[in-house]
């Protein structure tokens, strides 16, 4: 019992009172700002995401168009498809992927 008395240091709750009375001087000043900036590079990634996946839904409904106008393969293996099809399709789905090109 008596080592631990020795150990005992006078004032040493006081130093970690300081360090917590630091901390929260600190959140108090610049906690806002931060959370702001976090807020904003949250969304920002959250935005690009749904963005990049309506992108993609767009091209894969203009595959999935350029595929219908298209038509099957006959039995002389022509494509069974209007060419006045494949145009209205190209103009209507212009700059999503390769469907203007195909």
């Amino acid at each position: 019992m008596e080592d631990r008395q020795k150990q005992i240091q006078v004032g040493a709750g006081l130093q970690e009172s300081r360090l917590n009375a630091d901390l929260i001087q600190f959140l108090q000043k610049y906690g806002t700002p931060i959370l702001m900036v976090v807020l904003v590079i949250v969304l920002g990634y959250v935005g690009w995401s749904k963005y990049n996946r309506w992108q993609a839904e767009r091209r894969d409904e203009a595959f999935a168009a350029y595929q219908a106008a298209r038509g099957g393969v006959g039995a002389d293996g022509t494509l069974a498809g209007s060419p006045d099809n494949l145009l209205k399709v190209a103009e209507e789905r212009r700059g999503r992927g390769a469907v203007w090109e195909l």
